[in-house]
């Protein structure tokens, strides 16, 4: 202190009197106060776990340090001044993230006008505060929602009156403070009618497990640091690539690869994805959710596919009891593009006929909650409670020891209470409810589910019920080992986590269309195809005979045995033994054993054993030619209140392929190769886009901190005469010390010179010798000699 500023750090204890407010997201403090004259300033250093986001560091009521005050003592280089103790009081203000500040941050909800079975069947989805609160859209009008916020499951589910606000909002708009009531301390919340959009594929992505958002492609969060660039959802689950700050992170869900199978009541245990059934000649191919809509259900299904008769090839070599993995991964990728709804049985059962090579009879498919007869047995299934995954030996000791901790709460203190941020809590409870998400979110898929099994026995009466319920059922379905990623943002490491997928279904958005003369109603990314060959008339004085769709823009051309035969601007065309034939603008047509026939603005038509016949209009127009397809699909890529956009694929005889992007109007009809289409109605089931802001009331908080900081000056006290005589001595020593460097230096100085002179005298000497060869001849008997 003698000869600089020294700072002080005194470590600061926190309890925490309000549970609402998470101690570890304190964003800064800072101080004000009369600070005696010894001190500089007074900043603040927060502790190396209050710089990090893992809050079970900081989530204890009693914190043993959230960081330090730092005090400058100023410098007093006469020891006589210097005071025994530095004593000072100061005011602390504390800033909150106000984004995390009662322990669950902020959420974000894509959120439609649900039905009441649709809601009792995914409310769980517009949870928020991890189950404390529900977000419901009562109706959606233009710009402008009505939406109504409960406090319980049982509210929501109708059970009782658990409604504690409603707001009507304009787009843009934020409401006023609602309180959930039967908190510990009031919790207050604002929500936000950010817009209203159609259905879109969206992910639920968990930050830091306080921020539950619903996302889009392109939509950012983390301060606007990390975006969503791909959602990619599919039956069993999905990926959702994200980027933030140039880092790419893959969050995945994958369907549960392990069921528990029953034949005629008798449990034959679990079975994984690729192994043979017991006592059967079966094998389990596949195990996962069918799509909303296949079976007419308004959800997924779980539903399994075996297999029997396969060769030696599509087994493992080292284990012919196993389907090899390929095979296996070849079958889910096909699965995944199955969009034909109504004939979903069907379209898998092709599926697997093509990978395996197997008949239609080897193949059984099996949904939840059905069941299924094989080798003349009765099989059923549920999801398998599956199997852990297992990390190195630290992990899985500290994972081990909070198991354990956890059984210890329950076995000796289960009746042992305090107040948290929903009110009084059971100790035991919460932590068991903290160990049943760390084991789901490490994978651990069968742990996850014996503890849930054992939470709900052990605390029946807990509000935490309908959660654990909901976490052992997706468990079941979902294998969440590579659902978490970890990543550093500004000397912050921040956890995000991918819980949920959804995509539009049916009742979301659809299209109903008429297409080749068919009423069709299709979803978004469904495709349909011509189902049979198609044929084109792209040159005159062709003859097609073909079993699938003709369209004829051409002269002089013959169509026999064919369906869905549209003539237009055409000349001298003769159609044999087809069916829902279509004649629009041509003349000099010749119709023979034609059914469901129609003629409109044509002349010079020659009806031969024709049925079902229209006729309008008298008028001739124009050829036109256009080009030739063997196979053609249609895929709705999207749809707009007035328009749906199609993806038109087609390959021509030579096996050219052609794909384009379609727009067609509603009430217009648009002639594509290979399809008749006319878009008659869309459906847009609008959302409302939501945010939950927590409120803090009287923030930001001041406290009063004091300190005391003692000075440990010298035990021996030195005299005016002894402090000169040390001094002097000192300069003695620094002197003699000089005159010893400098005379080492000229030593050196010498001998670098001698060397020289002797490197340049043999080099010398040898120059002149080995102008005789002497020094050649000693060169070449060394060589040997040596």
């Amino acid at each position: 202190l003698e000869e600089q500023n020294v700072p002080v750090f005194c470590q600061v204890d926190a309890i925490k009197l309000n549970p609402f407010v998470d101690v570890s997201w304190i964003k800064s403090i800072s101080f004000r106060g009369q600070y005696p004259k010894e001190v500089a300033g007074v900043s603040w250093h927060p502790s190396r776990a209050a710089l990090r986001f893992y809050s079970n560091v900081l989530e204890s009521p009693i914190l043993n340090n959230v960081g330090y005050v730092v005090v400058l003592l100023k410098k007093q280089p006469n020891e006589k001044d210097m005071p025994d103790s530095v004593k000072l009081n100061i005011t602390a203000n504390l800033i909150y993230d106000l984004n995390n500040a009662f322990g669950t941050g902020r959420a974000s909800f894509y959120v439609p006008v649900l039905n009441d079975n649709e809601w009792t069947q995914d409310y769980r989805a517009y949870s928020f505060w991890r189950g404390r609160g529900f977000v419901r859209v009562d109706w959606i009008k233009d710009n402008s929602a009505s939406i109504s916020i409960y406090k319980s499951p049982e509210g929501v589910l109708g059970q009782q009156d658990g409604r504690v606000g409603n707001v009507v909002l304009q787009q843009g708009q934020i409401s006023g403070d609602i309180y959930l009531p039967g908190f510990y301390c009031r919790a207050a919340t604002r929500i936000q009618l950010d817009g209203i959009v159609k259905p879109a594929k969206a992910a639920k992505i968990v930050v830091d497990e306080n921020t539950e958002l619903w996302l889009r492609e392109g939509e950012k969060f983390l301060d606007d640091k990390c975006r969503v660039t791909k959602i990619d959802p599919i039956s069993e689950g999905g990926e959702v690539i994200v980027n933030c700050l140039g880092k790419r992170v893959s969050l995945s869900l994958e369907s549960a690869k392990s069921i528990e199978l029953t034949k005629d009541n008798k449990k034959l245990g679990t079975l994984v994805v690729g192994e043979k059934v017991p006592e059967s000649s079966y094998y389990l191919a596949f195990s996962g959710l069918a799509p909303v809509n296949a079976r007419g259900d308004s959800r997924e299904r779980n539903f399994i596919i075996l297999i029997k008769n396969l060769t030696s090839i599509h087994k493992k070599a080292e284990n012919q009891f196993e389907i090899r993995d390929d095979y296996i991964n070849n079958l889910r990728d096909k699965l995944k593009s199955i969009r034909s709804y109504k004939v979903y049985e069907d379209e898998v059962k092709e599926a697997v006929k093509g990978i395996f090579k197997v008949k239609t009879e080897d193949i059984a498919i099996i949904f939840y909650k059905e069941s299924g007869l094989i080798d003349a047995g009765k099989y059923s299934f549920s999801p398998g409670k599956g199997f852990n995954k297992y990390y190195s030996k630290n992990i899985e000791e500290y994972y081990d020891n909070a198991k354990e901790e956890a059984a210890n709460l329950v076995r000796f203190y289960q009746g042992a209470k305090g107040n948290s941020g929903g009110g009084e809590i059971v100790f035991g409870e919460n932590a068991n409810v903290q160990l049943i998400t760390l084991s789901r979110d490490m994978g651990k898929t069968r742990d996850t589910i014996e503890l849930g099994e054992e939470f709900i026995k052990n605390f029946p009466q807990s509000n935490e019920i309908k959660n654990i319920q909901g976490i052992i059922d997706s468990t079941k379905i979902n294998d969440f080992a590579d659902s978490t990623d970890l990543f550093e943002i500004g000397n912050t490491f921040h956890r995000i986590k991918l819980e949920d997928i959804k995509e539009p279904t049916f009742d979301d958005a659809s299209a109903s269309l008429i297409i080749n003369g068919e009423k069709k109603r299709i979803g978004i990314n469904d495709v349909i195809d011509t189902g049979q060959q198609t044929g084109i008339a792209e040159k005159d004085n062709q003859i097609i005979d073909s079993t699938g769709s003709v369209i004829v823009k051409s002269s002089e051309s013959v169509i026999t045995n064919s369906m869905n035969v549209n003539i237009e601007r055409s000349i001298k065309i003769s159609v044999i033994n087809s069916t829902n034939v279509s004649v629009i603008n041509s003349k000099n047509i010749r119709l023979v054993n034609a059914t469901n026939v129609t003629i409109i603005n044509s002349k010079d038509i020659t009806l031969n054993n024709a049925k079902d016949k229209i006729i309008k209009g008298n008028e001739n127009a124009p050829i036109d030619i256009i080009s030739t397809s063997e196979t053609a699909t249609l895929m709705l890529k999207d749809l707009e209140d007035d328009f749906a956009v199609f993806v038109h694929s087609y390959r021509d005889k030579e096996g050219r392929n052609y794909e384009k992007e379609e727009r067609i109007k509603i009430k217009e009809r648009k002639q594509l190769v290979g399809f008749d289409i006319f878009v008659e109605d869309i459906n847009l089931r609008k959302v409302a886009v939501i945010k939950i802001i927590p409120r803090i009331p009287n923030a930001p908080a001041n406290t009063t901190l004091s300190a005391q900081i003692g000075i440990d000056k010298r035990d021996i006290k030195l005299s005016d005469n002894k402090t000169l005589e040390m001094i002097e001595n000192l300069n003695k020593s620094i002197e003699k010390f000089d005159t010893i460097v400098n005379n080492l230096g000229n030593v050196v100085k010498g001998w670098k010179t001698a060397c020289f002179a002797t490197s340049g005298f043999m080099i010398a000497k040898n120059f002149f010798t080995g102008l005789g060869g002497g020094v050649q001849a000693r060169k070449e008997v060394n060589s040997k000699w040596y």
